[in-house]
């Protein structure tokens, strides 16, 4: 049976009910009681913790942060202790506890500092330069993961639990699909507007160009069997986020019309998940998020769930209210763009919480750990691309997450960078599950 958590409050807001719920109930397993009655909590059975300043003897004790129980969004001065290996964010010295680890899951998770003005990158984009975990170096760690796990310690929910208390680690697989085709199925035009550029900088293209539309070669960037095959002998169903937006600077994607692409594409999601990739401006122009949507669902007669956004450009809450409005259900999108981390502070899915609204949604948001463009990119060598992601993956293991991964054809067959990153997927996919 579960363990229950009673916890007594002098206010009860939905942003307390929504992180109170996410760390008991959904993290740790336990069967939640909330309460302002003080006698109610002293007289039901169950684990206690008092979320108040007011003092309560022999019963666990969290002094809160002003910010679970207010409705506003405003810039709030987040002290943080640096003093242990594990940075502590709102830090209370009169807390026996040392911080406020309920306020901090709640800070991170509602992305409540995006909310707030920050320098964008040269995308619009929020990077890790310009976040709390980041200023602090603490971007690499799952702090949210940390946080709970030692609030179940703390309780010892451990001991009393049926289950294990920690989840159990999962290894997600994803790429992204910004061209189906390197060559073949890129329209009359854009073929030989491609060609006539291979002719006057890269003969050796211009004859692999040929090679494939004649059928004498496969596509480059077609290795998706391999990729859904190497899965498949481990026991993870990859996903593909597919761009199907018009051609822009930033989208160079197949034309979804053509039946090659539509055939494809089919067999692709026969043996694997499909999602949307949503074209470069659809986070500001929303009429053209819905038509990609509608493209992509039509061209393989499904209807489309998954979601992650074309170089992570998203704006809160704006963006996923509209992936949400139109039917989305769970987005990939939670990255920093420049650095592979936790951006908020988790590697675990959670439910998105707009705090505009005041209100938790119905979208579930998967959080992204690693890339493979952002460790090439970040790291020269192979090694030290392969140190940092196996780091990343040791301690999301070590605190029961999901490693969600992402990774790029081009970037796999080596296009345009110092390094494929090939070698990197199947080192993770053959040695990461176990």
């Amino acid at each position: 049976m579960k363990p229950r958590i009673v916890v007594y409050t002098t206010k009860k807001t939905n942003r307390l009910v929504y992180i109170i719920s996410t760390i008991f109930e959904e993290r740790l397993g336990c069967e939640l009681i909330i309460t302002r009655d003080k006698r109610e909590f002293l007289e039901v059975d169950g684990v206690r913790l008092n979320y108040s300043s007011e003092s309560i003897e022999q019963i666990a004790q969290i002094l809160p942060s002003p910010l679970l129980f207010e409705n506003r969004i405003r810039d709030i001065e987040v002290v943080v202790n640096d003093d242990s290996e594990i940075p502590w964010l709102f830090a209370n010295p009169r807390c026996s506890y040392g911080f406020d680890p309920i306020a901090a899951c709640f800070y991170l998770l509602s992305r409540y500092e995006e909310y707030l003005p920050y320098r964008k990158d040269e995308h619009g984009r929020f990077a890790s330069s310009s976040s709390l975990l980041g200023r602090h170096q603490a971007d690499t760690k799952p702090l949210v993961d940390i946080y709970i796990g030692q609030l179940g310690k703390l309780l010892n929910l451990e001991s009393i639990n049926d289950r294990t208390v920690k989840p159990s680690f999962k290894l997600e697989v994803t790429v992204d699909i910004d061209q189906l085709f390197m060559y073949r199925s890129k329209g009359i035009a854009r073929s030989i507007l491609g060609a006539i550029a291979d002719l006057l900088r890269n003969r050796t293209s211009l004859m692999t160009r040929f090679d494939v539309i004649m059928g004498y070669k496969k596509d480059p960037l077609d290795i998706y069997d391999f990729i859904i095959q190497r899965c498949k002998r481990q026991g993870i169903r990859p996903k593909f986020f597919v761009q199907v937006g018009e051609t822009s600077r930033f989208d160079i994607n197949n034309p979804i019309h053509l039946p090659n692409v539509i055939q494809r594409l089919n067999e692709i999601a026969s043996d694997a998940d499909v999602g949307i990739h949503p074209s470069y401006y659809s986070s500001e122009k929303h009429d053209i998020l819905e038509s990609e949507i509608e493209r992509l669902s039509s061209a393989l007669g499904a209807v489309i769930l998954l979601s992650r956004q074309h170089y992570l450009r998203f704006r809160i809450p704006t963006t996923f209210r509209k992936l949400e409005e139109h039917g989305i259900r769970e987005d990939f999108s939670m990255g920093f763009p420049d650095k592979n981390g936790f951006r908020a502070g988790t590697s675990i899915p959670f439910k998105f919480y707009d705090l505009e609204r005041d209100e938790p949604t119905h979208l579930t948001i998967h959080p992204l750990v690693f890339m493979d463009v952002l460790a090439i990119r970040n790291n020269a060598t192979y090694d030290e691309a392969l140190n940092e992601m196996l780091a990343l993956q040791t301690i999301v293991r070590e605190n029961g997450g999901t490693f969600n991964s992402t990774w790029h054809p081009e970037t796999l067959i080596g296009l345009g960078v110092n390094y494929p990153s090939m070698d990197l997927l199947t080192n993770l996919v053959d040695e990461g599950k176990h």
